[in-house]
């Protein structure tokens, strides 16, 4: 393979990663709820049931986070 078959290839690959990323990040997304009563429910009794927020933003930046860590790591087998 030519140097510029080699660089085809890995575009294709990169931009199927990068579908495949996204797409289960959007789906976490709309699961997030779900997603951190599963993670939370070991702490469940020290929480007493809810979590606090300390910024204005800090809510939305976490479901975030979380959507795009559960991207990662549901894409690393890709």
């Amino acid at each position: 393979m030519t140097l510029i078959e080699h660089l085809d290839e890995l575009r294709s690959r990169i931009i199927k990663i990068a579908i495949a990323f996204f797409g289960v990040a959007i789906v976490a997304w709309f699961f997030r709820e779900r997603i951190f009563g599963w993670l939370l429910a070991p702490a469940g009794d020290a929480l007493e049931g809810k979590l606090n927020v300390t910024g204005v933003t800090e809510q939305l930046f976490t479901d975030m986070k979380l959507a795009l860590y559960v991207g990662f790591l549901l894409t690393i087998p890709v």
